[in-house]
């Protein structure tokens, strides 16, 4: 941990699907459509210092050593989620094939930062919640 771990995730979803065909006066059948998919991502980046350093074998390690020592633990995480959604209605048959469509997209992203640090032989742990390095210039963006 004192080298730092990145963890990068993604995840595709079809959140919603939903179809109806209804019959119309005219005897040709009006379909309704409402589809909706979803990308949700995470990056996080882990680094830990501790001062003063501890032995590299873990087998060595005593608890002493632990409890002399200062911790620091830094966490930067970007969390973002992209939805596109499509809203269809029109007749769909083997003479006549006409749709309107409607479509979204929505992209948020709310990166955030947090510090932990633990001075072990006085009993103090501080947590602050920074800025991120690279805040995106909108939060979200609807298109």
């Amino acid at each position: 941990m004192q080298k730092g771990i990145a963890f990068q995730y993604a995840k595709p979803l079809l959140a919603a699907e939903v179809r109806r065909i209804l019959p119309t006066c005219l005897g040709v059948p009006m379909e309704l459509g409402f589809y909706t998919a979803a990308v949700a991502a995470a990056e996080l980046n882990i680094q830990a210092t501790v001062n003063p350093t501890l032995p590299e074998h873990p087998e060595t390690l005593t608890l002493d050593q632990v409890m002399r020592s200062n911790l620091q633990v830094q966490a930067e995480a970007r969390p973002s989620v992209a939805l596109q959604t499509f809203a269809v209605i029109g007749v769909n048959t083997a003479l006549i094939q006409a749709a309107v469509m409607a479509r979204e997209k929505v992209h948020t992203a709310l990166p955030g930062k947090l510090v932990v640090k633990a001075d072990l032989p006085k009993g103090n742990v501080k947590m602050e919640v920074l800025p991120a390095a690279a805040v995106p210039d909108h939060i979200a963006t609807v298109r």
